[in-house]
Order: structure tokens, then sequence, then C-alpha cells
């Protein structure tokens, strides 16, 4: 009997011992991100700190208020720094995805209270799949014009020379008006407005002016070698080295003549996974004006906005999976549609650039440009 009550009292003193024990370590959590937050105090904390770079894996963090899970809140929002650039996310979102890989480091808003702590969140390169393929790379020439601009020959002549030379220069002529009185005839809505004008970096109207793919970082605003183009070709070279081809473009083209339309379909893919929109530009050689032939001449937009369309709705284009897009553009009876190409631009829509483009002449197709 007393070897009995001797057991009861060893067994009675474990399980006191337990339940101390899971008090313990139940108080020590104190919430789901496994540290105990203050009362009155936020904290942010994630479910995993490394994630890959091409926009579908994602973080979820939990924001705690003390006691209290604000993860689902209206008025929270999450706050990160990559490279000392400050970002904030859509209030009410608490994932994050990304194709941007990097250092990412993370801080929590809950109305007017920031989280008192910090999360860092590694973003790796995409692996490797073999499946990448080395595209060439086409440069989108924007090139800015008049029929009444005294400098505009010059550019024109050095981008002749630059296409002569068999480099992979696709030139766009927005033509422009000079003034009231100075009215362009191959001018038309989109290449009045300033919009692609802005976005390739000039800071006013002056003719001519000239960038590749819109980088805003080099471009020219005056021509003086009227023969080989080595200016243009600076340029090409700049966005090279920084920008190279990271995608391919494909284009299939169907004219019909009786309605005078083209319906094109632009088709891209990547080696690496990102958002990417797509504008259709229609190009026309040949058009007399005076004693001068215009080639190059932008006719007509798919989009009025300047980015374009979205590829996949606006979804992640994942890497080394073909996405299509498909518009028609009706033809004015005044075009000579013999005399037309198309042009696809694929645009980063995070960057905003031109990182590849393709050309084919109307009616036709062309494939992806691959190095050999």
């Amino acid at each position: 009997m007393k070897q009995s009550l001797q057991t009861i009292l060893r067994w009675a003193s474990r399980v006191a011992c337990l339940v101390l024990c899971v008090a313990f370590v139940w108080g020590c959590r104190g919430s789901e991100g496994g540290d105990e937050v203050p009362e009155g105090e936020l904290r942010i904390f994630a479910d995993k700190t490394t994630i890959v770079a091409n926009g579908v894996d994602k973080v979820t963090f939990t924001l705690m208020y003390g006691s209290q899970n604000v993860s689902t809140a209206e008025e929270v929002q999450l706050a990160w720094w990559k490279d000392g650039v400050e970002n904030r996310g859509r209030w009410g979102e608490v994932s994050f995805a990304t194709v941007e890989a990097g250092t990412y480091d993370f801080r929590a808003i809950y109305g007017s209270q920031t989280s008192s702590n910090e999360v860092r969140i590694v973003v790796e390169e995409e692996p490797a799949t073999g499946a990448e393929k080395d595209y060439v790379q086409m440069f989108a020439g924007f090139q800015f014009t008049s029929v009444y601009c005294s400098g505009c020959p010059s550019l024109t002549q050095a981008i002749k020379a630059v296409q002569q030379r068999g480099l992979n220069l696709v030139p766009m002529a927005f033509h422009r008006n000079m003034g009231p009185t100075m009215i362009d005839p191959m001018t038309f809505e989109m290449t009045k407005k300033e919009d692609y004008l802005y976005a390739c970096g000039s800071s006013g109207d002056a003719l001519p002016f000239f960038c590749v793919n819109m980088v805003s970082g080099k471009t020219l605003t005056a021509v003086y070698d009227r023969t080989n183009g080595s200016e243009v070709e600076a340029v090409m070279d700049y966005v090279a080295e920084r920008y190279p081809a990271e995608c391919g473009v494909a284009i299939e083209s169907r004219y019909d003549e009786a309605r005078r339309e083209v319906e094109v379909k632009a088709k891209l893919t990547t080696n690496r996974s990102g958002y990417y929109n797509y504008q259709i530009v229609l190009l026309e050689d040949g058009i007399a004006f005076d004693e001068e032939v215009c080639d190059n001449v932008v006719r007509a937009l798919s989009s009025t906005s300047r980015y374009g369309h979205k590829w996949n709705d606006g979804g992640v284009c994942r890497k080394c999976e073909e996405v299509e897009g498909v518009q028609t553009i009706r033809l004015n009876t005044a075009w000579k549609a013999e005399n037309m190409r198309v042009v696809v631009l694929a645009i980063d829509n995070v960057g905003r650039i031109v990182v590849n483009c393709n050309v084919c002449t109307v009616g036709e197709s062309v494939d992806y440009k691959i190095e050999k």
C-alpha cells in the first residue's frame, strides 16, 4: 500500500511538471510567428524566408498586434526595401511574390502603427531548365522626326547606314508637327502625343530625337556623322550591354484585302518569368512628300496605351512557356499594304522598356530569331 501511494505521487508529480512545461511553452509562443508579442506592439512574421523569382512562389506574412492576429484586417500593408528603395504593397495584402531576384527587408503597417521588427526575404534566381534559348537581340529604334525638321535627314541617313551593315535595328519613324502651321501629313493621334517621346527620355519637343528600346540613358538629339551611323550604333551598344535579350518574339499576320484588316498574333517566350506587355506597330515605306521619300513611317498602333496590351491577361509569363496575344488593325484606304510591315514590341511591364521585338511584312509571319 505504501509502495502504491509512492507510485501515485511520483506519477502526479510528472503530470504536474508536464502541465507546467506545456503552459510555459504556450505562453512563450504567444503568436503564430513564434514569439510573444507585447500588447500594443506590432510584429511581422513570415512562413518562409526564401522564395524563387518566378512571380508564383510567394511568402505569406502573419501580422500580430499584441495577442491579436490582424493579418486579415483591411488597414494592414506591407512595406519593403530593396537596394535602399522603399516600396509599398496594397492595403489588405499580406503575401509577396516577385520576378526580381535580390534581398528584400519587410516591415508591416497596421493603421498608423509600424512593426517593431523586420523580416528579410531572399529571392533567388530561377534555376536553369535547359530549355532557355539564346535569342537574337532586335533593337526597336524610336525616331522622332518631321518633314519640316532641317536636322532630321542626317539621322535618317545614319539609320540607313546601320541597316545596310546588317545590324538588327528596327527603326520606327514617329512623325510630329512643328508648331501650329507646320503640319506633318504623317502624324496621327499617337504620334502627336508626347507619350513615347517622354518615355524615351526627352524633356521637350526638339527634333530630331532618337532612342533605342525606350531606354533613356543614352539618346541622340543631333547626328554629326552623316555617313556610317556610328552614333546610332553607340546607342545600340549601350542598350545591349545593360539590357541583353531575355526573350524572343514571333509574329503571325494575316491580311484580309477585302476588309483591309490585318490580324496579328503576337507570341512571346522568355528565359525569365515576368510580366510583359506588347504593342503592335504598323510601318509604311515609300511615302512621297515633295521631293522626299519617307520610310519606316508609323501608321498605326494596336493600343492607345503607351505600353500596349498585357500578355497572359496581366498574369505572370512563365519561364520557357509561350504566350500569345491577337489584335486586328484596319488599314486606311490611302495606305499601300504591299509597302507595310508589322512590328511587335515586347515590353517589360516592370522596367517599362522594350526587351525585344520582331518585324515582318503585312500578311506574312516570322519565327523566333535564335543565335546560331
